[in-house]
């Protein structure tokens, strides 16, 4: 903290039992003089999908009701405490579901996503939309420090074919209306909303923080959906951003590429075209590129069963591959039981870092050590900007961190070794010369 002076403090941790002898143990921690700067001041790019419609649901509250506001703001600002640059906002429903049985379609959430923006069908059968909530929700992010993108899910959705929920004033009823990417009226729909959508964006100021965002999306849909874009608005080819494959590079202004792809991973050798000269010219063209975990790999990854020294990892793997952050389905989609029954459809862990506590997040061990990652990844970000340290130092102090990247076999003793490089200290690396520096 920047109120806390350096130095060597002392104190006695107790351990109680009722059942074993009690113990005492004397520790001292050692406290630098170097700070990091303030969340709102984060060079690391956080991209968690948070979505409301839970926070809603399982709270029981009605949907943008007061009591559901409060609450939203609660967790927002727990995701803005690490830094959180991104905004997730929905401009349909159920942005993220999958084909289902007899033809059906299921929400990949327990609780799906409500859409920020209403559609409605006016009685001359035009098509009118209401974005206050949409605003709304992007003020109160703004005004807690999550102040830089924001993304709007979604022209199509994740593994399904679009369903447009709107009122339909002529008869005073909810309808769904069923499109495909290939239909014309899939195109014409889109046209009327993006020329509203960007006039809207433009009067509020925010048109050059918003992008459309696609999700695992095949090539030839990403195509399709780039035509539509350039003949009805083509001010948003530039403001895409992709979660998915690397090939995709070339629609994405920011982009997500997918770990699995990186490296040493399963499909690496799949990949079109491969990850790191990608992510290299991304980064001479100034684009933003992050990389995502889901429900694969193994290792590393955040989910409930992942050593915990894989979450610390996470924004150093970023600093080793030269991306500029880290993306994540998802901050909050609970099951409706997370304590009991914590799994939806994926693995466990792999939709909630939070978990749902009677005033707000409660915080989870992962959830604690990506903080501590993010936390280092500031403070070298400092030290190579002050050059404190040789350009030598801070490959060594990556590699010490994303060595065995399987923190089923990751050694605690490397975070300590490069915590101590980082703070000036290379007492502990003196004669060991098993360490190698890695490009």
């Amino acid at each position: 903290p920047k109120n806390q002076k350096s130095g060597i403090y002392e104190g006695i941790l107790k351990l109680k039992s009722k059942r074993l002898i009690n113990k005492e143990y004397k520790i001292s921690i050692s406290v630098n003089d170097s700070s990091i700067p303030d969340y709102r001041d984060y060079k690391f790019h956080l991209d968690l999908w948070i979505n409301p419609s839970s926070i809603a649901s399982y709270y029981g509250y009605k949907d943008w009701s007061d009591e559901h506001w409060t609450m939203l703001e609660v967790y927002l600002k727990d995701y803005a405490s690490r830094g959180g640059k991104n905004i997730t906002t929905t401009i349909t429903h159920e942005p993220w579901h999958k084909p289902w049985i007899n033809k059906t379609t299921i929400s990949q959430s327990n609780f799906g996503y409500k859409s920020m923006v209403e559609w409605r069908k006016n009685k001359e059968d035009n098509w009118v939309f209401d974005f206050s909530i949409f605003d709304k929700y992007i003020k109160l992010a703004t005004r807690l420090g999550i102040n830089e993108s924001i993304n709007a899910y979604s022209l199509t959705p994740f593994h399904t074919g679009q369903k447009i929920h709107y009122f339909d004033e002529k008869t005073s009823t909810n309808k769904i209306k069923e499109l495909s990417v290939n239909n014309e009226e899939y195109k014409k729909t889109w046209t009327i909303f993006l020329k509203e959508f960007k006039k809207h964006l433009i009067k509020k100021g925010w048109f050059n923080r918003t992008y459309l965002g696609f999700d695992e999306k095949p090539q030839e849909v990403l195509e399709l959906l780039y035509e539509i874009i350039r003949d009805s608005s083509p001010e948003f080819l530039d403001r895409i951003i992709v979660a998915g494959h690397p090939e995709t590079t070339k629609y994405a202004q920011n982009l997500s590429i997918s770990y699995m792809f990186f490296p040493g991973q399963e499909l690496e050798k799949k990949a079109v075209v491969p990850v790191i000269p990608t992510i290299s010219k991304r980064n001479k063209e100034n684009k933003t590129t992050t990389f995502y975990l889901c429900a694969e790999p193994s290792h590393p990854n955040t989910l409930t069963y992942s050593p915990a020294i894989e979450s610390q990892m996470i924004p150093w793997l970023a600093l080793k591959y030269k991306t500029d952050g880290y993306l994540r389905w998802a901050y909050n989609n609970w099951t409706s039981n997370p304590f009991k029954k914590p799994v939806f459809i994926h693995n466990q862990g792999d939709d909630y870092y939070v978990y749902p506590g009677e005033n707000g997040p409660i915080s989870s061990i992962r959830w604690e050590l990506l903080k501590e990652g993010i936390e280092d990844y500031e403070l070298f970000s400092l030290i190579k900007e002050k050059r404190g340290l040789s350009d030598d130092d801070l490959k060594l102090a990556i590699n010490l961190a994303t060595k065995n990247q399987d923190g089923r076999f990751k050694k605690v003793q490397d975070m300590h070794l490069y915590k101590n490089l980082l703070l000036g200290d290379n007492s502990l690396l003196l004669g060991n010369n098993t360490i190698k520096i890695q490009e």
